[in-house]
């Protein structure tokens, strides 16, 4: 497969480009102009999908051009469709968390212990692709979240984990299966890479949170004003190793993820996929697609 992308590649350099939804010829890459209105009117909103405990946002409807374009990209990143599929990606990122969600509000105790804000802090979220199974890596070359997980991170300025996952073993596509069927062969074949350092750094930061959520509870429980509190009867509370690897940890690795699939149908690859970061220490997870079936 992935020979068959490069010689792809090497073809496309003689042949005219073409729009990834209707297949007309186009003077540069991308869609041309009545599949670019069409794309823009399916996408105007982002598609919020619930499947279980999972919640999350699809870019828009897996169907009519946008369908095409995302085959497309599935199929084989092109500089046009690539470049429309990371764009409608951040976009959706954008609106769908939007600028309050995207910060974290440090605040202190005022007067009566009112909570006065104190400043905003932007807080990134780890950025992780669904995994593809090797075999299916080797067969085509390349894993189409992880290439938008790497964009994303890239625009952000985030973060971003492609390997704190793996997928365990393929029983072939899941195009045709229900949600019953696809459930029963997700089961166990995503799983936590443990000795990743992603995965380390992630526990750690879980364990600086918890330490932190200590440090502010002992510091309510004694009267002291501030935001986590100030002075030795913290650190006592605690302990200074706690507090060393705290501090530590808070810099080094954020704990809310933003888990990245291409397309959404049962949303059980992504919950899979939540269940195995919940293991790893993050208590925050949001899912983003590129569509969503209906």
């Amino acid at each position: 497969m992935a020979g068959q992308r490069a010689a792809s590649a090497f073809l496309r350099l003689f042949l005219p480009e073409q729009c990834p939804g209707c297949h007309s010829r186009v003077a540069e890459p991308g869609p041309c102009s009545p599949c670019a209105e069409e794309i823009q009117r399916l996408l105007a909103l982002p598609v919020p999908f619930v499947a279980g405990e999972l919640s999350g946002f699809a870019a828009g409807p897996y169907r009519g051009v946008w369908k095409s374009v995302v085959l497309a990209y599935k199929k084989d990143p092109v500089p046009g469709v690539a470049n429309l599929a990371h764009r409608v990606m951040l976009e959706l990122v954008r609106n769908a968390l939007g600028p309050g969600e995207l910060q974290e509000r440090v605040v202190c105790e005022g007067e009566g212990g009112v909570p006065v804000p104190l400043a905003a802090q932007p807080v990134p979220r780890v950025i992780v692709p669904v995994p593809m199974a090797r075999v299916r890596r080797r067969e085509k070359g390349w894993n189409p979240p992880e290439h938008l997980a790497v964009r994303l991170a890239a625009d952000l300025g985030w973060p971003v984990a492609p390997d704190i996952l793996e997928r365990v073993h393929y029983r072939g596509t899941l195009a045709s299966s229900d949600k019953d069927e696809r459930a029963r062969r997700l089961s166990g074949a995503i799983r936590l890479r443990k000795d990743s350092p992603e995965t380390l750094s992630a526990r750690a930061a879980a364990a600086a949170r918890v330490a932190g959520t200590a440090r502010t509870a002992e510091a309510t429980r004694t009267g002291k004003r501030g935001w986590l509190g100030s002075g030795a009867e913290v650190d006592r509370a605690v302990g200074p190793e706690e507090n060393e690897r705290s501090s530590l940890a808070e810099d080094a690795w954020p704990v809310r993820a933003l888990l990245v699939d291409d397309v959404v149908t049962t949303g059980a690859t992504l919950g899979a996929c939540r269940d195995a970061l919940f293991e790893a220490g993050f208590y925050d997870v949001v899912c983003v697609t590129l569509a969503r079936t209906e």
